[in-house]
């Protein structure tokens, strides 16, 4: 997808049935808000296993900082 090279053992898993509402009490991210704070949507990552390792597992970022990798364009 998007011409990224592949990544064995790196995958997303989504529970395509779960409802909740965005708050920005839940964001991971610098700014702290979301512009969808209060929006009831329809599902929800769970699990984001990178390079075979676990990084994210039910709302709980595992990762240390530092862990992530630039992935460029193979061609």
């Amino acid at each position: 997808i998007f011409n990224l090279p592949e990544q064995p053992d790196t995958f997303v898993e989504v529970d395509e049935q779960a409802h909740y509402t965005i708050r920005n009490d839940q964001m991971h991210s610098k700014c702290g808000w979301t512009p969808f704070d209060g929006w009831q949507v329809t599902g929800r990552v769970r699990r984001v296993v990178l390079r075979g390792v676990p990084v994210f597992a039910d709302g709980e970022v595992l990762a240390q900082p530092g862990t992530g990798m630039l992935i460029t364009n193979a061609e």
